[in-house]
């Protein structure tokens, strides 16, 4: 879905659905205790050099792009 369709459908649930347009905060967010999968994750991310590879917004669209075009 792309970001027109997805912003045209989340207009439409808020329309039919009347909801609040309230401003979520990080200080909404409850924050829980990581369990056993997230510790791995973490342990995973500080360990592997792979986990610390960031690209660019325009390179992670052209990779996608490039990905499309393949399949």
């Amino acid at each position: 879905m792309d970001d027109a369709s997805a912003f045209s459908l989340l207009d439409m649930i808020e329309r039919h659905f009347n909801t609040s347009k309230k401003q979520i905060t990080w200080a909404d967010i409850a924050e829980d205790e990581p369990d056993e999968i997230d510790l791995t994750m973490l342990l995973e991310r500080d360990s592997n050099p792979d986990c610390n590879e960031y690209i660019s917004r325009d390179d992670l669209i052209a990779r996608r792009l490039m990905m499309k075009n393949v399949s």
